[in-house]
């Protein structure tokens, strides 16, 4: 060697550091020299160690290597750099061993023989907020939240969440790891990341529809598989429909009504078209039968219906009672005919005024 000014020691390095990381450190040091050229600064044939956990490093001279050294910069980069061995809490697992308390109605659990590790499932609320859930591995450590956005908005319908639908995995320190998991709100937009990315993996990072950026890495992809939720559920997602497919369902009251009992309104004088008006007005005016029945679970009215179902209860019970309180002239009914005397002729020319009345107002609309 010309100059042993130019070689540094490097001591008290993790054992298994390998060359190539150190090199990468040093990769870090050309914009503390203010070096344009595009030659790296140290490779891996100027690297030589003396044990695993020293090594002697030579830079291209002296002055480099002092420059570097000195620079307050480069020590910090030497203090972030150093390995950190990822710890993650454990636990074992809960199963039921029968019932206990009064009348042995509250469930009694004890230890399984599973061992549950923090971060390899997602947290329970991120889990039960989401249809399908997406596990990523192997990600750069610069990775932004924004970024795996971005990659994954193309397979959304909806504009994604950027901080509620990613959860990174973090170690017992607190420190992130190169796992997180990617939540999709509506059913099938999950497997189509797989129809694209068949292989499992994925470059992610830096700009979605290109590679070359330094936060770009390989991700390897796996679908989390759903599990059993013992109490409570997972948040309904509604399936993403046509305009024709949701006009369709505003409009067609019909599918919710037995024929017969249409027949025999229309043989009362209650014709579909008023019928319709009826429930079209429900349908727009009434938010609880409107946009609030197609709400997801804890959002609707009534929650203990599925979704819609409010809307075709009303319906069946809105004919129900027209049949039994409609008036004819065979069959004026109770309330009708006790504004007779006994015995007295009961006037059933109301029933045709009303009849003429009805066609002046088609015609009118007309």
């Amino acid at each position: 060697v010309d100059d042993t000014k130019s070689i540094v020691r490097l001591s008290n390095m993790v054992p298994g550091t390998t060359a190539g990381s150190i090199v990468r450190m040093f990769a870090s040091a050309k914009n503390i020299i203010d070096d344009n050229d595009d030659t790296t600064i140290v490779t891996t044939d100027s690297v030589h160690f003396l044990n695993p956990t020293t090594a002697l490093v030579r830079l291209p001279s002296s002055s480099v290597a002092q420059t570097i050294m000195e620079s307050t910069e480069f020590k910090r980069h030497q203090l972030t750099s150093r390995h950190h061995v990822k710890a993650f809490p454990a636990k074992r697992s809960k199963v039921r061993d029968g019932y206990g308390g009064p009348n042995r109605s509250l469930p009694v659990y004890k230890q399984g023989f599973d061992m549950l590790v923090s971060g390899d499932v997602p947290t329970d609320d991120f889990f039960r907020s989401h249809s399908d859930v997406i596990h990523l591995r192997n990600l750069s450590p610069t990775i932004t939240k924004k970024e795996l956005t971005a990659f994954f908005q193309p397979f959304s319908l909806d504009y994604r969440d950027e901080s509620g639908s990613i959860e990174f995995v973090f170690d017992a320190d607190g420190l992130r790891t190169d796992r997180a998991y990617v939540g999709f709100d509506l059913p099938g937009e999950a497997d189509s990341v797989f129809e694209k990315f068949a292989s499992g993996r994925a470059q992610i990072g830096g700009d979605a529809t290109t590679i070359a950026a330094s936060s770009s890495s390989t991700a390897v992809l796996s679908k989390v598989k759903e599990r059993t939720i013992r109490r409570g559920h997972k948040a309904e997602r509604p399936v993403p429909r046509t305009e024709e497919e949701l006009l369709d369902d505003l409009h067609s009251w019909e599918r919710h009504v037995d024929p017969k009992d249409l027949q025999d309104l229309e043989e009362m004088g209650v014709t579909r078209d008023v019928l319709e008006e009826v429930f079209l007005t429900m349908r727009y005016k009434n938010r609880s039968l409107g946009p609030t029945d197609q709400a997801r679970k804890g959002e609707r009215l009534r929650p203990e219906y599925s979704r819609g179902d409010h809307y075709r209860r009303i319906v069946k019970l809105y004919i129900k009672t027209l049949k039994e309180v409609t008036a004819t002239p065979d069959k004026p009914g109770l309330l009708y005919e006790g504004m007779f005397l006994p015995g007295q002729e009961v006037d059933l020319s109301i029933f045709d005024s009303e009849r003429e009345r009805i066609e002046g107002l088609r015609k009118a609309e007309e």
